[in-house]
């Protein structure tokens, strides 16, 4: 029975060294990472996927490195943003040595908009008249401080790209400034009147100024009150404007007409109106 039992130990080594395992011959050709290139923001991560071929190969251990562990570090596969930059990660496998690569890009981490604010709430505006509202975004270091403009009655008051407001009939709108990142939002009510009623503080005869036959006088109003759809609204204590008026009383009156100005055409020079020299 000893006998037997060696020579059929003797047959199984046999056997194992003639018929090797397959498993044992499945080498490593290559290696493909699920990324070839990514953008992280510093402080993000991703996690790379190493595919070994073939499937079945016999080692499909992987090592992975990066070439500025300053700016990027790997573990593992899991990809970590450390400072701005481009780095390159690599895995690299045991059986053979193959070898892919990922280039990483890290970037800011985008600083969000808070909130915006205006260089006037409210504004008095005569038709025909523009002025440019300013937009202030919060953080002064927020990434996309891009925002966009809207007036509620562009029939009364228009805004442009710009924030400029142009003053179209009389009324009241209101501009809104809005921010692309965050949709924060301010708002100015503007006054869109077109006739003045106030008293002179102060005031000059300036002659004809070129227009043969008219009279003009500078004048500087306190407290001025404006006229909006039969209401009264005020904007500042002083304020100066020329108008046309009537040829002085006397060598020595140089007062003008008392009354309602009103805002002229464009070149239009009459009595009781206040220039326009656009």
């Amino acid at each position: 029975m000893k006998k037997v039992f060696s020579f059929g130990l003797l047959i199984a080594a046999m056997t194992l060294i003639a018929f090797p395992s397959c498993k044992g011959d499945k080498k490593v050709t290559g290696v493909k990472l699920s990324e070839t290139t990514k953008s992280i923001v510093v402080g993000g991560e991703f996690v790379l996927t190493a595919i070994v071929t073939p499937t079945d190969a016999a080692n499909k251990a992987v090592t992975w490195s990066t070439d500025k562990p300053t700016v990027a570090t790997v573990e593992n596969g899991k990809v970590k943003g450390i400072a701005v930059g481009e780095a390159t990660i690599t895995v690299t496998t045991k059986d053979g040595n193959k070898t892919d690569k990922c280039k990483v890009t890290v970037t800011k981490k985008p600083i969000a908009v808070t909130g915006v604010t205006l260089s006037a709430e409210e504004k008095m505006l005569k038709v025909g008249s523009e002025f440019t509202l300013t937009a202030t975004v919060a953080p002064s270091n927020a990434t996309n401080k891009e925002v966009t403009w809207t007036s509620d009655k562009a029939d009364i008051a228009t805004v442009d790209n710009n924030g400029k407001v142009k003053g179209v009939k009389e009324g009241d709108a209101i501009i809104t400034v809005t921010t692309k990142d965050g949709e924060k939002k301010a708002t100015c009510k503007v006054t869109v009147f077109s006739t003045v009623k106030t008293d002179i503080l102060w005031f000059a005869y300036r002659g004809n100024l070129g227009v043969e036959g008219k009279h003009f006088y500078t004048i500087i109003l306190t407290d001025k009150g404006m006229v909006s759809g039969g209401k009264i609204v005020k904007d500042g204590r002083g304020y100066y404007i020329t108008i046309c008026s009537d040829a002085p009383k006397s060598a020595t009156d140089f007062t003008p007409r008392m009354g309602t100005y009103k805002m002229g055409q464009p070149k239009q020079f009459e009595p009781m109106f206040i220039v326009n020299h656009k």
